[in-house]
C-alpha cells in the first residue's frame, strides 16, 4: 500500500517469503523521520530501483507506526499541515497527486469518461482547465490568433491513455506554463464546431513562464473584466463556448478535499 504521511511518502510490502514487511521511500529523510522512536528495522540504501531507501519491519511496529499517525492527527487540511512540517515543494508534490486521483469516482466508467454525463455525439472530446487566482482568471491567446481564437481557455484533446483530469492539467502546463491542482469541474460538455469539452476548475501552483508554441502570450484577468477580452475570438462557436464556461464559473463551488 502507499501511505502520504507529514513525516513522508512510504510505499508498504510483503516481499514473497519473508515475514517481515518492507517499507520502501524516495527520500532518506522520509524514513528517517518514521523510525525516528519506533521499533523498524535498519535503512538500507541502494536496495531497489524506483525505491532506492527501505527498511523491514515486522506487522506488529508497521501496525503500531499506523496507529501513532492516527493518534497524532492534529489537523484539518492534510496539505497544509505537510507544507508547515515538510515544506511547500512536498506540499505541491503531494497536490498533484491529489489532482490526479480526481479521477477515481463513481461517475466515471473503465475508459475515465464520466458515465453519467456523456459528450454530444458527432463531436471529438477535449479537455480544458479553468485556473483561478483569487479573482483572476487565467486566458491564453492563440499565436497568430488561429482559427479566429484571441483570448481563451486551455485545452486539447487526450495523448494516450491519459485520462481527462491529466490531459487537462497537460493542456493547462502546456498552453500557459501554469502548474495547477484540480479543485472540481464544471457540470455539463461546452461544445464549438468540432468538439466538446469538459473544463475543469484548478488554482495555480506554480509558473514557470514557458509555454510552448501554440501559446502567444498568457494573462491574468479580472473576472468581471474577462467575457470582454473572450469577446474579442472571432469564431462564433468557440467565442460562446468560452463565454458559457465563464459564465458558469461564476456558480461554481470547489470541491471539499
Amino acid at each position: 500500500m502507499w501511505l502520504f504521511t507529514t513525516e513522508g511518502f512510504f510505499s508498504i510490502v510483503q516481499k514473497p517469503g519473508e515475514a517481515e514487511l518492507t517499507i520502501r521511500a524516495r527520500s532518506r529523510a522520509d524514513l528517517e523521520r518514521l523510525a525516528k522512536g519506533r521499533d523498524l528495522g535498519p535503512i538500507i540504501e541502494g536496495g531497489g530501483t524506483d525505491y532506492p531507501y527501505r527498511l523491514r519491519a515486522s506487522r506488529e511496529a508497521v501496525a503500531l507506526m499506523a496507529l501513532d499517525q492516527v493518534r497524532g492527527l492534529d489537523y484539518s487540511n492534510f496539505k497544509s499541515a505537510v507544507a508547515k512540517r515538510m515544506g511547500a515543494t512536498r506540499s505541491h508534490t503531494y497536490g498533484k497527486v491529489w489532482s490526479t486521483l480526481l479521477a477515481i469516482s463513481e461517475e466515471h466508467d473503465a475508459t475515465g469518461n464520466h458515465a453519467a454525463d456523456p459528450p454530444p455525439k458527432g463531436l471529438k472530446q477535449a479537455y480544458g482547465g479553468v485556473v483561478l487566482r483569487g479573482n483572476e482568471v487565467l486566458l491564453r491567446r492563440a499565436a497568430g490568433n488561429f482559427n479566429g481564437y484571441v483570448w481563451s481557455f486551455p485545452k486539447g484533446k487526450p495523448k494516450g491513455d491519459e485520462s481527462p483530469e491529466q490531459t487537462a492539467l497537460r493542456e493547462v502546463r502546456d498552453e500557459t506554463g501554469v502548474v495547477a491542482r484540480i479543485v472540481g469541474e464544471l457540470p455539463g460538455w461546452f461544445s464549438s464546431a468540432l468538439s466538446a469539452t469538459k473544463f475543469f476548475v484548478m488554482e495555480i501552483l506554480e509558473e514557470t513562464g514557458r509555454w510552448n508554441e501554440e501559446t502567444e502570450s498568457i494573462e491574468w484577468v479580472p473576472l468581471d473584466e474577462a467575457a470582454d477580452w473572450i469577446g474579442k475570438t472571432r469564431n462564433g462557436k468557440g467565442r460562446e463556448r468560452d463565454l458559457a464556461v465563464l459564465q458558469a464559473v461564476g456558480t461554481f463551488r470547489p470541491r471539499s478535499e
